[in-house]
């Protein structure tokens, strides 16, 4: 697998050697149940190799069945809703989660780079602008830098 290369974002290369990374998603992807499950372990693996990753999620897979890898080089961290609108919408839980965080559980997360998928936007948004951190978009194979 080729190794994978942050924009410069006017640091130094010592600098990009032990970046914090917030990785924030919609699921945790262990255990690896999908491709797009393997794709992010894949990608949070090798950004983990020289950095400190903290991968954040907003919802809990409704099943633990699927691949649990031997050694994670990355923590994970649930993200909890402060009202349950999944027992009403999930689709609500999904795409306006940043509507339902109480933002204390979010405000202390430091960033020195952050990622997201679509469905994170809102909050990624919320933690690059308070760490004046450039925010990532990915889209399994596809990555692009937004401007926040």
């Amino acid at each position: 697998m080729a190794s994978f290369a942050l924009p410069s974002m006017g640091m130094t290369p010592e600098q990009h050697k032990n970046m914090k990374i917030a990785f924030i998603d919609i699921y945790k992807r262990l255990p690896i149940s999908s491709g797009g499950d393997w794709w992010t372990f894949q990608l949070l693996t090798d950004l983990a190799r020289h950095n400190s990753v903290n991968m954040l999620y907003t919802s809990e897979k409704s099943s633990e069945e699927g691949y649990f890898p031997k050694e994670i080089s990355f923590d994970t961290h649930f993200l909890p809703s402060r009202v349950k609108w999944s027992r009403l919408s999930t689709w609500l839980d999904i795409i306006r989660s940043d509507m339902l965080w109480d933002k204390a559980h979010i405000r202390d997360i430091e960033a020195d780079c952050v990622f997201t998928s679509v469905y994170g936007y809102h909050i990624a948004a919320y933690v690059a602008s308070k760490n004046d951190a450039p925010l990532i978009l990915f889209m399994h194979d596809k990555i692009g830098r937004a401007h926040v």
